[in-house]
């Protein structure tokens, strides 16, 4: 019995020292990091070092709830990084529990990119230069649509045509040289060229990037004049989050949207929805006929992602419906009053698949696809104004619709070799098939194969060379090879340069090619001897950043050139019977420079850049050339003690010229007004920032069309001239949002 005794006592005085020891060695010290609005900070770099041994280190990464478990002991230094917040170093004493609250950028809230990087860059990091709107100003002006928001960004131009929506140039190179993209993947279904950045909604997007100048090596034909990426919302660092917001504009427009979020470790899903009702502008009165006209949208999405060791996977759908009302003007006899409305159906079906093989910890397999979907119909009712009855007529003239299926896939292999090198290849395939009343054989086909190369050099500390290798195959053109380069030079913490050199093409569209789309108000043809473009590019931008105790200073000029041969524009080939047709111009060049300022506080933000670009094209061996200048500011003000956000943007913009022809080439053109649009929106946030409240003004000079010389400027020619805006109106708006957090303290 003794010696059992004396046994249990030995192996209890064994236990305990074991729990001491392994206690001191494993002394758990806890951190947790937020945000300036209490909000927990994910995915931070966390470096540990012990003070007595300054070679060892430890690193970490924040888990979803911001929380950072360290093992130490003894006094350490702790270093803390992460993307979008100022990073921090402080000294930390075993057991000791911290709370860390990092400060935000204060150039920038979401201050990485995505858009032609090999991964999450920090934007002051990108070789490209790449410009960031972000949710807050998304949400802080109410901007509903890419379009709302899209209006105010230097060197971009917008005009609307009332059926078959916005038209878009950037540096004065029209909108089939703009690539739309939703989180890297491209968006069909154009009208005259253009993807209708009305039909494009923000209520799931987290920010938009915007490239400017081709990048073809990366995004194929339609991007010889820049892309415009939206990303979207995916997850949320709570485990439940929703937001959404209604909005009243007058006259008579009523928007709502909601978004709402769950986190399930390592899976998420996202739902979100809205509808958009416009009575149309102006104001429905007896000639009935509206130059906006009104319509009703829908649109949803819905989005599923997980992460594992090595495999993620994001899975997204989206659906879009529009139904437009085009009201005839009224005709009248003794017996009975009528009049010809146009109904116009819009869909689109987007279905997207992006996933990551890690294969090593510098090698991963990344490979994008997905499926877009774009109908478009119309339909032609007699309406008997006495009795309101509709009969449905039948015949070309009267009713025709057009469908659109575009399959896209891209598979990367990306190697990040050191800090000095890494690269990525890969091969794309892009198909589209499309068939309706408005093609000439009924249907159309168009395919194309690519081989893609990149990679990124740092010869030294201050330079990066990023070259780039396209090479096509086009089942109808014969597609050159794209080359492409940029460079970055960061010679000190202040002073960077940017140089960019590319070449850059685009095929003809089918409907370029193949449109037969005659009516009583349409007379348009494609042309089956349309030309590819081709076009060279080069820019050289300078940014210069000066931080002062409450300040930062940015400037940055830039200049750049583009000249694109064979460029495609829809232009009158017979103005007696108004017949449009798709040729070729013989040559156009942009040129032109940006000088941008920049002041941030913690409060304030305001900028203005004042652009100048000049417009040559040679039409029948005669050079035609116009400077077209541009002003921009932006005013950002956050009263945090009263929660009082004040938004301003302003933008003037100079004449540009249109094209017009009287055989099958270019052989003239107009010159459309220049025109100024100003937005005052104030927000107030209430309730801990979960309910937020906006007045605004929009287009506070009233602009609504622009005159031309020549009025054969539009497809749709209307004798008030080219649509801008649809005049001043007001608007009132509730925000909220709402979250939760199992792991809440």
């Amino acid at each position: 019995n003794t010696d059992s005794y004396i046994r249990k006592q030995v192996y209890a005085l064994s236990l305990m020292l074991c729990m001491i020891v392994s206690s001191d060695v494993l002394a758990q010290t806890n951190i947790r990091l937020l945000d300036e609005e209490n909000q927990p900070i994910r995915a931070a770099s966390v470096t540990v070092t012990p003070i007595s041994q300054p070679t060892v280190k430890q690193m970490l990464t924040s888990d979803q709830t911001g929380h950072v478990m360290l093992a130490i002991t003894e006094r350490s230094e702790v270093f803390i990084s992460a993307i979008g917040f100022n990073a921090t170093r402080f000294e930390i004493q075993p057991d000791e529990s911290k709370t860390i609250q990092l400060k935000r950028f204060v150039n920038e809230i979401n201050s990485v990119v995505i858009t032609g990087q090999f991964d999450i860059t920090r934007i002051n990091s990108s070789v490209e230069r790449v410009r960031v709107l972000d949710e807050k100003l998304i949400r802080q002006t109410s901007s509903n649509t890419l379009r709302d928001i899209i209006s105010f960004v230097p060197n971009i131009r917008l005009s609307e045509d009332n059926v078959l929506g916005s038209n878009t140039t950037i540096n004065g190179l029209s909108g089939q040289n703009i690539k739309v993209l939703f989180d890297g993947v491209p968006v069909a279904g154009r009208e005259n060229g253009n993807i209708d950045l009305g039909q494009m909604q923000l209520n799931n997007i987290e920010r938009i990037e915007i490239t400017e100048g081709p990048m073809s090596v990366l995004y194929s034909s339609d991007a010889s004049a820049g892309v415009i990426n939206l990303i979207t919302k995916k997850s949320s660092s709570n485990s439940f989050s929703s937001n959404g917001s209604v909005m009243l504009e007058t006259p008579r427009s009523l928007y709502a949207d909601f978004w709402v979020g769950k986190n399930m470790g390592r899976s998420h899903l996202a739902l979100s929805g809205g509808r958009n009702y416009f009575d149309g502008f102006p104001s429905f009165n007896q000639n009935r006929n509206q130059q906006w006209n009104p319509y009703i949208k829908y649109f949803g999405t819905l989005h599923y992602g997980i992460r594992l060791a090595h495999y993620s996977n994001e899975l997204r759908f989206s659906y879009f419906n529009q139904h437009t009302l085009n009201r005839g003007i009224p005709v009248t006899t003794p017996y009975d009053a009528y009049a010809f409305d146009q109904h116009f159906y819009i869909s689109r079906i987007n279905t997207s698949l992006h996933q990551d093989f890690n294969i090593s910890n510098k090698s991963r397999i990344n490979w994008q696809s997905s499926y877009n979907r774009y109908s478009r119909i119309r339909k032609t009712l007699r309406t008997d104004l006495t009795t309101l009855e509709e009969l449905g007529l039948e015949g070309r003239d009267h009713t025709d619709s057009s469908l659109v299926h575009h399959l896209f896939t891209r598979m990367l292999f990306i190697q990040n070799g050191s800090d000095r090198f890494r690269w990525q290849a890969g091969t794309e395939l892009n198909y589209e098939f499309a068939f309706g009343d408005r093609f000439r054989n009924g249907d159309a086909f168009i395919y194309e194969v690519a081989l893609l190369a990149q990679s990124e050099i740092r010869p030294t500390d201050k330079l990066w060379i990023k070259p780039g290798i396209r090479f096509n195959y086009n089942s109808r053109y014969r597609a050159p090879v794209i080359p492409a380069l940029n460079i970055r030079y960061q010679l000190n913490n202040q002073l960077a340069f940017r140089m960019a050199f590319s070449r850059g093409y685009r095929t003809p569209s089918l409907k370029e090619i193949s449109l037969l789309f005659v009516d009583a108000n349409h007379n348009i043809y494609g042309n089956e001897n349309l030309n590819a473009e081709d076009s060279r590019y080069g820019n050289i931008q300078m940014d210069f950043t000066k931080n002062y105790d409450y300040i930062q200073i940015t400037l940055s000029p830039s200049l750049y050139y583009t000249h694109i041969r064979n460029q495609i524009v829809l232009a009158i080939t017979d103005t007696a019977s108004l017949r449009y047709q798709y040729v070729n111009l013989e040559a156009i060049t942009s040129r032109g420079g940006n000088l941008g300022i920049t002041f941030n506080t913690q409060q304030l933000s305001a900028s203005f850049n004042y652009g100048l670009n000049q417009l040559e094209s040679r039409i029948n061996s005669a050079i035609q050339q116009i400077w077209t200048p541009e002003y921009t500011a932006s005013l950002r003000w956050s009263l945090k003690k009263t929660g009082v956000n004040i938004n301003v943007l302003m933008k003037n913009v100079g004449a540009a010229p249109v094209y017009y022809s009287t055989t099958n080439t270019i052989s003239d053109r107009s010159v459309v007004d220049g025109y100024t649009l100003t937005d005052i929106t104030v927000n107030k946030n209430i309730f801990h920032n979960k309910l937020s409240l906006t007045l605004g003004i929009k287009n506070l000079f009233n602009v609504t069309n622009l005159n031309a010389v020549n009025n054969n400027v539009s497809v749709h020619n209307s004798a008030t001239g080219i649509a801008v805006a649809r005049g001043r109106f007001l608007m009132t708006s509730v925000q909220w949002q709402l979250f939760s957090n199992r792991n809440k303290e």
